[in-house]
């Protein structure tokens, strides 16, 4: 599979780094493959990557009054985990492995160097984090995620702090 390739095609990533950052994340991507019925990630579990569905689909499910609620059915160019990955913060929902899975993980040594580079990168992220909890809000509901009330600049903030990135946007 051509990381690169898949990559750029998924907005997440194509919409927030140049062409040259998506060479270098790609060279840190790693290829993961889950069988039917594993659990990939865990609500409230600690983690630091995000996946990136290629194949197969993936069910998720949120703990809610007690009982776990199916939420969302991912497919291939779908991701998961960007919270974690960007801020630290536990795992926001449990991602089990709906039929076979191929995936791309990119954890937090992949991302640390293109942020490291252009610190004003976490800008970007905190921008599509804000975007991508709206859709998760208009999708499922709100309130379902722990990030919700967050703006940009919060999430700016979380992934320099996380990343150990200076703030180049104080004067």
């Amino acid at each position: 599979m051509d990381a690169r390739r898949f990559l750029g095609s998924v907005a997440f990533f194509a919409e927030t780094l140049t062409a040259d950052e998506l060479d270098t994340l790609a060279v840190g991507a790693r290829d993961v493959q889950f069988d039917r019925g594993v659990t990939i990630i865990r609500e409230h579990d600690a983690g630091d990557s995000l996946f990136v569905v290629v194949q197969g689909a993936a069910t998720v499910s949120i703990r809610d009054a007690g009982m776990d609620r199916s939420v969302a059915t991912l497919r291939g160019g779908e991701i998961f985990g960007e919270m974690s990955l960007l801020t630290g913060a536990p795992r926001a929902a449990t991602v089990v492995a709906q039929t076979p899975v191929v995936a791309l993980e990119v954890d937090h040594s992949a991302l640390r160097p293109l942020l490291k580079a252009e610190p004003l990168l976490s800008e970007r992220f905190a921008e599509m984090l804000e975007k991508r909890r709206a859709e998760l809000d208009q999708l499922y509901g709100p309130g379902l995620w722990p990030f919700l009330g967050r703006k940009s600049r919060d999430f700016a903030l979380s992934i320099r702090s996380y990343f150990d990135v200076a703030d180049r946007t104080a004067h």
